[in-house]
């Protein structure tokens, strides 16, 4: 598993140092640098592991939900093996359904926990500077980015917890 990750985070910072090639000589803005340069080196290993930790998570939970309804198959009765079946087809399709929002959620959160941490650097300027007008422009902006990020933290938990509950018993 951490070959695996390894290899993809490698080609992962190869490719946005392509991509970052392709910005010379053109304006890039302060937003743009800070975030590309928190998913090089900060976060794109935190994301990379956990798209494949659920892929693997993924394919052992129906390896192992196929192998328990071959053994109810053969152990009880035949409705009740394929009540079994049909939960965890339906758990399978939930967790499929559920991955695109997740990951688009977990996105949103992440480039809004850069903004809010890129907002928080400029605390001690803004703060000690002694401007009350910059302190509270500034103040007001910590606001807006602290309450996008929390509210993108909150839509993400409940996604992963919706579907946590919808396929509990697996």
């Amino acid at each position: 598993m951490q070959r695996w990750t390894n290899e993809v985070h490698t080609r992962y910072v190869m490719h946005a140092l392509i991509t970052m090639q392709g910005w010379r000589g053109k304006r890039t803005d302060q937003n743009r640098q800070s975030f590309t340069q928190t998913m090089v080196g900060k976060q794109a290993l935190t994301l990379i592991t956990e798209a494949l930790n659920f892929s693997h998570g993924f394919a052992d939970f129906l390896a192992s939900s196929l192998f328990n309804v071959v053994v109810m198959a053969i152990l009880l009765p035949g409705d009740l093996a394929i009540g079994y079946a049909i939960s965890m087809a339906a758990c399978t399709v939930t967790l499929l359904l559920l991955r695109r929002p997740v990951e688009r959620l977990a996105i949103e959160q992440e480039r809004h926990q850069i903004d809010l941490a890129t907002h928080l650097t400029n605390a001690w300027d803004n703060t000690t500077i002694g401007n009350a007008h910059n302190h509270a422009c500034w103040l007001a902006g910590h606001k807006e980015n602290g309450a996008r990020y929390y509210r993108a933290a909150i839509r993400l938990e409940a996604t992963q917890a919706a579907g946590n509950i919808l396929c509990w018993p697996h």
